[in-house]
């Protein structure tokens, strides 16, 4: 938002801004390919499901719904279904991007009541690997 509103502010100046979603006219946007590496973390979490035979259910934490945090929860599965299309993501919105709290009992829940193997996450804290292990389950992090 802040590189938004100094393209506004300032509209003979050019902006780039990281991972937005805002474009102006003096102001653009980019992201690096982090969807391909969310894709090999799937197979990887593929294989640890299928070599140790654990049930068929990766969580999966995320921020909120934008083009960013979509592809990759997509990516991801597409990964898991290389190994075995049979593993199923159960997904949280988080509607926040760092709340530890609300990422350890996140992580928890989907690991808890819906019997998540393994857990992903696109936020910005470590608390659902964290929670994962404490939980004797693994993961796989961003950030």
């Amino acid at each position: 938002w802040d590189t938004y509103h100094m393209a506004v502010k300032y509209p003979n100046v050019a902006f780039v801004h990281t991972g937005g979603w805002l474009t102006r006219t003096n102001m653009a946007q980019i992201f690096p390919k982090i969807y391909q590496a969310r894709y090999l973390s799937g197979i990887a979490m593929g294989w640890y499901i299928k070599k140790h035979n654990l049930p068929k259910k990766v969580g999966f934490l995320s921020a909120f719904s934008l083009g960013e945090t979509v592809r990759a929860v997509n990516a991801l599965k597409l990964g898991l279904e290389m190994v075995d299309p049979d593993i199923d993501i159960y997904l949280t919105w988080m509607l926040s991007w760092d709340d530890d709290r609300k990422e350890d009992t996140g992580a928890k829940r989907l690991i808890r009541y819906y019997g998540a193997e393994g857990i992903a996450q696109h936020t910005v804290s470590h608390m659902p690997q964290l929670a994962a292990r404490e939980e004797g389950k693994f993961g796989t992090g961003y950030n």
